[in-house]
């Protein structure tokens, strides 16, 4: 089990909980959200004009958004920063090194995994991949973990199990840590390999925060500034003995955060970072509700995902052509005071990113008690800060405007 899940329940009476009874854990393969980035899709006729309208947009933050991301950035002095860089399809990337060998992966707030690319041979690997490094089968020592299967979008592969010693994403290296080796076929599929963001996996395979020492307590992602910062247990000394402790909140206690769901009793088989949402327009037009409707935040998704099941709820105002041709979506989500938390992609700020899909998402083995799920993920991150207390079981995401800002007690 994660070492981050002793304090996930801290408040665990204090969450809220989906309206339906539990579901059993689903069996089988664990299946991950589609991460392909959009195929065919050029880059901004006019780049520079682009790059200045985001960064004005982005620049423009409220004096409420400033003070809580100056309280989000001070609130430890021990959080370790990372500096991160822009991938081809534009998502983040950190870099860092496997038993000294060079690999990049991307920011992802969606999976749980730290992934590489696999190759029998790393001078026939594909360049477009070559971004995220290489590690030959013979690389690092095969982990006592048997080879699993992992779906992404339609397809498949097995992640063999490896473990190496870990520079240059914590303060200090972690040896003997467990990573997933990705085939080709795989990395074609998602996009690339991930740095998984979510502490809490299926119990069965080591989650990447989960494994490191001291344990993480929260993340702040800041995409306007590229940046990304680890909160660890504080350590103390009692008595003789080494005392851990959460330390500082991540998110502070005066700000109206977002309170996250646990979808793990619907079956869910990793704690993905999910929120009540209360409302869903695209393109101006509220989209009807049928059911519970989840926002799920998700950085190593391109643009946004609308679950099959919630589409099927209102073919029309979600048919394919108008998902296509879709130029905003807005999503509003529940706070803890009642209050809402709104959030909004455009085309016209994120050329590059946005594109709004729809696809079955298999995380819920029971359809009777499935929610509608919507997917938030680089085409609202990227000009946004969003801060993860896993003790606390909060969320925030700031964007660059005075109407995404949130509210303080």
């Amino acid at each position: 089990p994660s070492r981050v899940m002793h304090c996930s329940a801290v408040r665990a009476a204090a969450q809220p909980s989906i309206p339906t009874s539990p579901a059993p854990l689903p069996s089988g393969s664990r299946h991950q959200i589609h991460r392909r980035p959009p195929s065919g899709m050029r880059a901004f006729p006019r780049d520079a004009l682009f790059r200045a309208v985001a960064a004005a947009a982005i620049a423009i933050y409220s004096d409420i958004t400033r003070a809580t991301a100056i309280g989000l950035s001070s609130s430890s002095p021990h959080a370790t920063l990372i500096a991160l860089t822009e991938g081809g399809g534009g998502a983040l990337c950190v870099a860092f090194t496997l038993d000294g060998r060079p690999f990049r992966a991307i920011v992802d707030t969606g999976s749980p995994f730290l992934t590489i690319p696999a190759e029998a041979d790393c001078a026939e690997q594909p360049l477009r991949q070559a971004f995220f490094g290489c590690a030959p089968n013979s690389a690092f020592r095969r982990a006592s973990i048997p080879p699993s299967p992992e779906l992404y979008g339609t397809t498949e592969a097995f992640l063999e199990w490896r473990v190496a010693e870990l520079r240059g994403l914590t303060a200090q290296p972690q040896l003997d840590l467990v990573i997933g080796a990705a085939p080709r076929s795989l990395v074609e599929a998602s996009g690339g390999t991930f740095a998984g963001l979510i502490p809490n996996g299926d119990g069965q395979h080591p989650t990447f925060l989960g494994q490191l020492s001291p344990p993480i307590t929260g993340f702040v992602l800041d995409g306007p500034n590229m940046e990304l910062r680890l909160y660890p247990f504080t350590s103390t000394r009692r008595s003789g003995r080494i005392m851990r402790s959460p330390g500082s909140p991540v998110i502070p206690h005066d700000v109206d955060a977002v309170r996250l769901l646990d979808l793990r009793p619907l079956g869910d088989p990793v704690d993905h970072i999910a929120a009540t949402a209360t409302r869903l327009v695209l393109d101006g037009k509220p989209v009807p509700l049928c059911r519970p409707l989840i926002a799920v935040f998700d950085s190593g998704l391109t643009g946004a995902l609308l679950s099959s099941r919630l589409c099927d709820d209102a073919p029309d105002a979600t048919s394919a052509a108008r998902l296509a041709a879709a130029s905003s979506l807005e999503v509003v989500i529940e706070t803890e005071s009642g209050g809402q938390l709104t959030l909004r992609a455009t085309r016209d700020l994120m050329p590059r990113l946005f594109r709004v899909g729809s696809q079955p998402v298999p995380w819920f083995p029971d359809p009777s008690v499935e929610p509608g799920v919507v997917v938030l993920g680089q085409t609202f991150l990227r000009h946004a800060l969003l801060a993860v207390d896993f003790c606390e079981r909060r969320a925030l995401c700031i964007q660059g405007g005075a109407n995404s800002a949130p509210k303080t007690a």
